[in-house]
């Protein structure tokens, strides 16, 4: 999930949403063909200190970059 709250927007949570979406070859709302990611927006969660924010397999992740997106987003094999 990707916060698309406020802060999270002002911080880049679209080129977040963006990269994401490059990196796991799938569209807002979509799922991997593997099943193993599916992707969507929240609005505000309560975390705009953390912005921009996602969670990934249960965990937030904050202050996320671009640069982040392939280190949080391991293929399954």
């Amino acid at each position: 999930m990707v916060c698309k709250g406020t802060a999270c927007h002002v911080s880049g949570a679209d080129k977040i949403m963006e990269g994401i979406e490059r990196h796991l070859q799938i569209k807002e709302d979509g799922v991997t063909f593997d099943m193993g990611y599916s992707l969507e927006s929240v609005g505000c969660l309560g975390c705009c200190a953390l912005a921009p924010f996602t969670i990934v397999n249960g965990e937030i992740k904050s202050n996320i970059s671009i640069k982040d997106m392939k280190r949080l987003f391991k293929r399954k094999n």
